[in-house]
């Protein structure tokens, strides 16, 4: 599972709210997995979906990782990312520490203080990003048939890992972040417009979503 490195904020989403939203990251302080050969996403399909809220837009951040070259050195491996640019949402894939790369860019700025959802598919060969439920764009070419991740591969969300050693990371996320997944399908236009629809609701004023007793009925 996760682990906290560091100390992560907790807050309520909204006034009333029962999500929680994760927020403080900076480089000592995020989430993050170590690497599960499990989790390697090799030549099939994958995507990443994140909520993030934020009103800083004039850095370099990331908002979900999945990367990480061996210990002890300046490598990026073999990432599958989603990163804040400027204040806007770009996907990024590569099988050579960024020697090559496909990616998207959003070419909008999001930095406007509201929740939204990205969301990173690897479909085969094409990669396609998705903001808040509408499809922005795809690219492919670069990575093709080359295997994504690898044993030194680590989910880190709120940053993202570099070699250089246990627990380091970099470009921290400005804000805050919920309702992260990554996942080894491609999950189609449609259902994630569905997923962005669904669970914006969520981010309103008083919204519930809990299940409370002990029944299992």
């Amino acid at each position: 599972g996760l682990q906290v490195f560091g100390t992560v904020t907790k807050s309520a989403v909204a006034t009333g709210a029962e999500l929680v939203a994760y927020g403080g990251f900076s480089v000592s302080n995020h989430l993050r997995q170590p690497p599960n050969s499990d989790m390697n996403i090799g030549t099939g399909d994958a995507y990443e979906m994140i909520w993030f809220k934020t009103s800083v837009g004039s850095s370099t951040e990331m908002l979900i990782s999945y990367e990480g070259g061996a210990n002890g050195t300046n490598d990026y491996g073999k990432p599958f990312n989603i990163r804040y640019e400027n204040g806007s949402v770009r996907g990024w894939a590569s099988h050579n520490s960024f020697s090559t790369h496909d990616d998207v860019n959003h070419g909008v700025s999001t930095a406007d203080g509201k929740w939204h959802c990205a969301a990173w598919v690897k479909r085969g060969q094409v990669y396609e990003l998705y903001v808040d439920g509408e499809f922005i764009g795809s690219d492919t070419g670069s990575v093709g048939s080359n295997a994504l991740s690898d044993a030194n591969s680590e989910l880190v969300i709120g940053a993202r890992k570099r070699g250089k050693a246990p627990g380091d990371s970099e470009e921290p996320f400005n804000g805050s972040l919920a309702l992260a997944r990554i996942g080894k399908s491609a999950p189609s236009a449609e259902q994630i417009k569905k997923i962005y629809e669904d669970e914006k609701v969520l981010f309103q004023e008083n919204a519930k979503c809990t299940l409370y007793g002990s029944p299992d009925a």
